[in-house]
């Protein structure tokens, strides 16, 4: 049961609890009648009616009469001692009722949820005082219904006071909800607004509280961003110097160091490579990689391109990478980018996929959110599964079951080009051996493209 669920039926019970023993309370207790209730009474006739009731009960009739007047009905008729001629037990508060009538010599009324007490002395008859107890219920109901239909409308009112109350409680919670979701998804400036942080209640400390600590999240994600950014800018010149040291000892060195120049050259190569994946990833972290306007495209055009250049790789090394189903839909953003984001899926596939085996690729719609989805699966190791969320992480590599190796920039660029096209990107591993990565896109429509630098 949710926590909303939880507080109001608390509330609400409670409050039902509270009403419900205050009624019931006034059944024992008693209640000075007012005039216009002293006024409704028909007091000559149940005068009179008692005083007959009394001399028959003399003249030998033990039976009450069942009749009534005006919808009145004898329940007791009490003697001198206080004690039902029946023998029958009178309540606390009847017995008290009695004992005023009796003590007065006049007529005594108790109105009571559902019930109307009437309780008339008669003197006249014998030489001792005896008290008739006249009952009429509004109700014709026993008096646990009487209670019940007396406790409605306050219930309804209670609950209606609970659900506003709970609602008041639990609304901050919700915003602060909605914001940590946010703030998760990547979206670093969402902050607990309006009101709430100006509160000088727990709900106001908690999102203060909840502010500064998105306040330094976002300040070392940034931090971490622009050193990654100035670091990869920075290892470009000695990079670049290192080609043309290389280049020029090439021409003076003799042939037996060229294997070691070799080596020399496929090293600043790959590190060459890795500081344009630096470079890339920080520009789309940072939102710097658009030089263009957005433009629609179609998704086959770019899957088949990434396709072709990844079969004659992997024909190289004994797999194949294969379309198993197509169903064209079109994308707002940048053809090349998600191009780049696509090629390092696949390709990362036909590298880990088990040898001899096809990477499949099938892209189609679906009706959830009118997005269009990417399923790019292989036959490899698969990762480990408490890892699976992971592996799109910058420098992520620990996740992978097999024994292969790298720098893991490829799929956490593929998923900042994805997220730059507010789409998502999930990897899971197959029943039958191997992994699946899905990539959720968008449909082109006529609204607004909208980035996101999460």
């Amino acid at each position: 049961m949710k926590l909303f669920a939880r507080i109001f039926l608390s509330f609400w019970l409670a409050t039902v609890f509270a009403i419900a023993i205050s009624v019931s309370s006034v059944m024992f207790l008693d209640i000075n009648i007012g005039p216009e209730v002293s006024r409704s009474v028909p007091a000559e006739e149940l005068d009179r009616y008692a005083k007959e009731t009394i001399q028959r009960y003399f003249r030998g009739e033990k039976s009450l009469s069942e009749g009534t007047i005006q919808g009145y009905r004898i329940d007791f008729i009490v003697d001198a001692s206080g004690r039902d001629i029946n023998f029958r037990k009178l309540p606390h508060n009847l017995r008290n009722l009695v004992g005023r009538a009796e003590t007065t010599g006049f007529m005594q009324v108790m109105p009571l949820p559902g019930l109307t007490l009437v309780v008339i002395p008669v003197q006249e008859a014998v030489n001792s005082p005896m008290a008739v107890v006249f009952s009429m219920r509004s109700w014709n109901r026993n008096p646990v219904s009487a209670l019940f239909l007396q406790v409605i409308p306050f219930a309804t009112a209670a609950a209606l006071i609970c659900y506003l109350l709970t609602g008041y409680i639990l609304k901050p919670l919700k915003h602060l909800s909605l914001v940590a979701e946010v703030l998760g998804a990547g979206d670093l400036a969402s902050r607990a607004v309006g009101n709430l942080p100006r509160r000088r209640d727990e709900f106001g400390e908690l999102s203060r509280t909840f502010n500064r600590m998105a306040d330094s999240i976002q300040s070392l994600v940034m931090s971490q961003r622009m050193f990654l950014a100035h670091i990869s800018h920075e290892l470009g010149s000695p990079i670049t110097r290192l080609n043309l040291t290389l280049a020029l000892a090439r021409r003076k060195a003799p042939v037996e160091i060229s294997p070691e120049l070799d080596r020399i050259e496929r090293e600043t190569t790959e590190l060459n490579l890795l500081v344009q994946q630096l470079l890339l990833l920080a520009r789309l972290q940072s939102g710097n990689e658009f030089s263009s306007e957005p433009s629609p495209f179609q998704i086959s055009d770019v899957i088949r391109d990434v396709v072709e250049n990844a079969e004659f790789e992997a024909n190289e090394v004994n797999r194949k990478v294969k379309i198993t189903r197509e169903e064209d839909f079109q994308v707002l953003g940048h053809r090349d980018l998600l191009k780049r984001a696509l090629d390092n899926v696949i390709r990362n596939a036909v590298r880990f996929t088990a040898n001899g085996s096809t990477v499949e690729i099938e892209f189609f719609t679906t009706g959830v959110q009118g997005s269009g989805l990417v399923n790019v699966r292989d036959s490899g190791p698969g990762i480990d599964p408490s890892q699976v969320d992971s592996i799109f992480e910058p420098f992520s590599t620990s996740g992978v079951s097999g024994g292969h190796s790298g720098v893991g920039l490829g799929l956490a660029i593929a998923r900042q080009a994805v997220l730059t096209h507010r789409g998502t990107i999930a990897a899971e591993n197959l029943s039958q051996g191997g992994l699946m990565i899905t990539i959720q896109l968008p449909l082109h429509s006529n609204g607004t493209f909208v980035y996101t630098n999460a």
